[in-house]
């Protein structure tokens, strides 16, 4: 309307670049091709073209291949990761995306939680709370035996503050585990776990002793608070990185030493 407005000139040229905030130029512009092709003009001059930031479609296949091939499984982001850093390919995740629904490439999603939870607040700092957690599973796939990595997250800031490969959670593995994060970091405020026998006594009427594991006296004489979870969601910050790591971990080994 402005456009036809100009042409009529019943309004100039500097009034409606103005108005459409752009140039005096390219206000110029558009009224020439109106004044050529009519409203037609108006139209972008790429409507319907190829853009000029396309990939090629050749880099698109072989990325395709690499996909089905190489990187069989891997989601988008850390196929674009792995792109990058062993191909050599930069290309950014959604652009992925896009390619492996456009082609069919299946990957594993994360499900989607059945029940919502309150989600509780953070800490303020930085070590006021470790979520601890151990997770057993074949890290190493076939090259080697099934084991552990023990894993805290700093809860304030989901920091991976430690990470420890284990044959089983012992105590005297998390015991090492603590040393290793407390020689570099200091002691926590407080650590939250689940209810494993390295932190919590379950049975319900102990006849002897203080009602506290080992763990939890040495703990108590450090001046760290452990906090042992009732439910999953409680610890969830750490649970969901685990989840993470046994992906993550096993397909970038995968890629970088087979």
């Amino acid at each position: 309307m402005r456009v036809k407005k100009i042409n009529a000139t019943s309004m100039t040229v500097a009034e409606g670049a103005h108005m459409l905030s752009i140039s005096l130029r390219q206000m110029k512009r558009i009224k020439k091709r109106y004044r050529k092709q009519g409203p037609m003009g108006l139209l972008h001059q790429r409507r319907g073209k190829l853009g000029n930031r396309r990939y090629e479609s050749s880099l698109k296949n072989h990325v395709l291949t690499l996909l089905q091939c190489q990187y069989e499984g891997f989601g988008p982001t850390l196929a674009a990761e792995m792109l990058k850093e062993i191909d050599g390919i930069p290309i950014s995740r959604e652009t992925l995306r896009q390619w492996m629904r456009q082609d069919s490439i299946r990957y594993k999603k994360r499900r989607q939680r059945k029940k919502p939870h309150q989600s509780r607040s953070r800490r303020a700092c930085f070590g006021e709370l470790i979520q601890v957690d151990g997770s057993p599973h074949a890290w190493f796939e076939d090259r080697g035996p099934e084991c552990g990595l023990i894993v805290f997250i700093d809860d304030a800031t989901s920091a991976l503050v430690a990470l420890h490969f284990v044959e089983h959670e012992s105590l005297s593995a998390y015991v090492k585990t603590l040393r290793g994060y407390i020689e570099r970091q200091g002691c926590p405020m407080a650590l939250c776990s689940d209810k494993h026998s390295v932190f919590h006594i379950g049975a319900k009427e102990a006849v002897s002793g203080t009602g506290e594991t080992q763990y939890g006296r040495m703990l108590k004489e450090l001046g760290i608070e452990l906090i042992c979870a009732h439910t999953p969601q409680a610890k969830g910050r750490v649970a969901r990185v685990n989840r993470s790591l046994q992906d993550r971990l096993v397909k970038d080994a995968a890629c970088k030493y087979q």
